[in-house]
């Protein structure tokens, strides 16, 4: 039941959380015996009707993270903001290819491969059809003691192609030592020719806790910060003038609080989503007595609100409120003892004008993101004791600019921890997800049918909140569900249109046990790899978006981890082969397959299974050998070259029985998809590290290698070098530049 606040006075307010003490520095100790993480609730959002309500559940929530616990130890994260500017370099231009500016040179050429057609992604390496832009940066391993070297040698290279003699050459390499650490890039252009270079970057640190602390330079970088780590530091944008790719040049910065979690680009349109953990100067995150205790609740207390809430600033100049407290959503259903210390933004900036366009804040957990070019989604799996796990998902539309709440859909079972991002999609307004649920026996976390939430509609075919599937084999098992939510005119709710497994169709996704290892959908398709011994590959039919159904299922060795539509026929797998050892299976070699779905909806039975077929199969190496293009989708780069013929790079590091044995670029090539009969073949590998008598282990570069292709000429970037080879010939790879 939706909660409803009492009108109270901020010193009311702190006296409810904690238990009669207002933390004024008395003789009374601030009791939060009673205060609750917010997260574990499942509610749409809101905005708060005053800021002493947001106030109060963001205090609450960091009252949570410096409580003494019953055993005595703090159970704080102490995180700290800071700012900073670095000098810049100038850049050196040389070579006498024709650089005389930035655009797009004619000719058939990749870019990054993306989630969602028509929205951008940032990677480390852009193309324009003329120069390929690369973020060249330091190792991410940290080491305490070279504070000052951390930063030193990351900018961007810029290298002209010549697409017609499998060339490349470097024309000015721009550095700038500042204190944050080089991501990820976009490209900016205006009337199709590339004006910025946008780089991103991020600063990590954490304040010294009482008793020690933990430096900047002691952390070791993550790809995307995990939810409960907090988020500190601070976010820049940077746009680099290469209109004269010759002379690049930083024309305007932007600076934000937090940590950059994700970003997309939608036209001119840069959004970022960023997460800030509040930081008040004094506090003590590890508390072992009343009176610093006592003295942490009169810090809170006194904060100002605004304080707490992450801020931007451009060009080095004055700081100003990224949010206020009018446009932070929080549960609608919460309690005066709820509280929650993280916040999620997501900020939108026009890059033709160079301004921070409009900005929103969630107080409230978010694991999960799937953007399409109109909305955002945002996802948390939410874990209440004694219940099953829960998704909930909160809609935003993104228009030019413009950043609108729309509703939030709530669905039984997790995201998992693999692909998020490719569990959520976006198809003619509606939403289809996929989540999984761990049961084991006895628990009757997989059969409780009950729904006693109102954010929990009903599925529709008037068995409450979901059908009954049972755990397999009598023992712990994994339940996978596929989701279809509509967003509901009259309120802000996305509703629940259809669910698999259903009383009618109540086949399961997955045999006993299995979990997901890989999700696309395409269009009105669903595809799904889950796997314990073997891949079952498993088509679903989503053309009546109120009633989907299995379609196809097929069960090889091995599995896949990223799934490629192929034309309307055909898809490919990415993946590992499988060596199976008693009960068990290990990964072993990089599997590349491709498989015939043509017989989707040829049969006159609309419930009929079909079994996709295997067209061809190619196996990597053999255990110890993998690619990036497993568990990123930028590592997977493809070129269509005709109407019936397309070419795709894997960067693979091939080990023998945990051997290594080199690191290179795999060519392959897919002919005739359009019709019947295919084929796949491999074309080749542009081999740039191997192993020899005195070198046994590689340079770990194959992690984030990436490739591009322009007409008959391939680019393969390992480290911060460049290999070019014409595709009939990779054996005669030049490079490295």
């Amino acid at each position: 039941m939706k909660q409803q606040w009492i009108a109270l006075s901020a010193i009311s307010l702190v006296l409810a959380a904690c238990g009669g003490s207002s933390g004024s520095g008395g003789d009374t100790d601030p009791d939060y015996s009673n205060l609750r993480s917010g997260d574990s609730r499942a509610a749409a959002l809101h905005l708060s009707e005053a800021e002493d309500q947001f106030g109060q559940y963001l205090k609450n929530g960091m009252r949570l993270q410096i409580r003494i616990p019953a055993d005595g130890h703090g159970n704080g994260n102490g995180p700290a903001n800071g700012n900073g500017n670095g000098s810049e370099q100038a850049p050196v231009a040389e070579g006498d290819f024709d650089d005389a500016g930035g655009g797009s040179r004619s000719g058939n050429f990749s870019t990054t491969n993306v989630h969602v057609e028509g929205v951008d992604e940032a990677d480390r390496i852009k193309y324009d059809g003329e120069h390929l832009f690369i973020a060249s940066r330091p190792t991410p391993w940290r080491v305490m003691g070279q504070e000052d070297s951390l930063f030193e040698g990351q900018g961007i290279r810029i290298l002209a192609t010549d697409p017609a003699g499998a060339a490349t050459q470097e024309v000015a390499r721009y550095d700038f030592a500042d204190d944050h650490h080089l991501r990820d890039l976009y490209l900016h252009a205006e009337a199709g020719v590339t004006r910025d270079v946008i780089t991103l970057g991020h600063r990590y640190g954490y304040h010294p806790m009482s008793g020690g602390g933990m430096t900047d330079a002691m952390m070791i970088e993550p790809a995307v910060m995990p939810y409960e780590s907090g988020s500190v530091g601070s976010v820049q944008v940077r746009a680099i003038d290469v209109t004269e790719p010759t002379q690049p040049h930083t024309d305007w910065r932007l600076e934000l609080d937090g940590a950059l979690e994700q970003s997309r680009r939608v036209d001119n349109i840069l959004y970022l989503v960023t997460r800030y953990t509040p930081y008040v100067d004094g506090l003590i995150y590890y508390p072992q007595t009343s009176d610093e205790l006592r003295a942490n609740e009169q810090l809170i207390a006194d904060t100002p609100v605004q304080s707490l809430l992450p801020r931007y600033r451009t060009d080095g100049g004055d700081w100003q409120p990224l949010v206020t407290s009018e446009r932070c959503y929080l549960p609608e259903e919460r309690d005066p003892n709820d509280g929650f210390a993280h916040l999620v933004t997501i900020a939108a900036i026009d890059l033709n004008t160079r301004e921070l366009v409009s900005s929103a804040c969630l107080n409230t957990r978010v694991d999960g993101f799937h953007a399409s070019a109109t909305s955002l989604y945002l996802g948390a799996s939410v874990y209440a004791q004694s219940e099953p796990p829960r998704t909930l998902i909160h809609k935003f539309t993104l228009d030019e600019g413009d950043i609108e709440y729309r509703g939030t859909g709530d669905v039984r079972g997790a995201l998992g921890w693999r692909a998020l991002s490719f569990r959520m999609n976006e198809y003619q307004g509606d939403l289809r997800v996929v989540t999984s649920e761990s049961v084991f026996p006895n628990s009757g976390g997989a059969t409780d049918d009950s729904d006693d939430d109102a954010v929990r509609p009903d599925n529709g075919n008037g068995n409450g909140d979901d059908a009954t599937v049972s755990p397999g084999g009598g023992g712990w098992d994994m339940i996978h569900r596929l989701y279809v939510l509509r967003e509901q005119t009259d309120s802000n709710r996305l509703q629940v249109v259809s669910q698999l497994p259903n009383d009618d169709r109540p086949a399961r996704i997955g045999k006993p046990r299995e979990d997901i290892f890989a999700v696309r959908f395409t269009g009105d398709r669903g595809f799904l790899v889950t796997f314990e011994q073997i891949d079952p590959l498993y088509v679903l039919d989503l053309s009546n978006p109120e009633d989907p159904r299995i379609a196809g299922e097929l069960e090889v060795p091995g599995f896949s981890t990223y799934l490629h539509p192929i034309g309307e026929n055909y898809l490919l797998g990415i993946g590992q082969d499988v060596e199976m050892q008693e009960m068990w299976g290990w990964p072993a070699g990089v599997k590349v397959e491709l498989y015939d779905i043509s017989a989707l909806g040829e049969s006159e039975d609309p419930d009929a299974v079909f079994e996709p077929g295997v067209v061809d199969t190619f196996v990597i190496g053999s255990s110890g050998s993998t690619s990036p293009a497993l568990y990123d989708l930028r590592g997977f780069n493809m070129l269509q070259v005709s109407d019936d013929q397309l070419r795709f790079t894997l960067p693979i590091d091939v080990a023998q029985n945990w051997s290594w044995q080199h690191s290179g670029l795999y060519l392959f090539e897919i002919n005739d998809f359009v019709g019947e009969g295919a084929s796949m073949r491999q074309a080749g590998a542009m081999i740039a590290e191997k192993s020899s008598g005195s070198v046994s282990w590689g340079s770990g570069y194959g992690y984030e290698a990436r490739s591009r292709m322009h007409d008959d000429t391939v680019f393969f970037l390992y480290g911060d070098r460049v290999w070019s080879a014409f595709w009939d010939s990779p054996e005669g790879a030049q490079g490295p530049e």
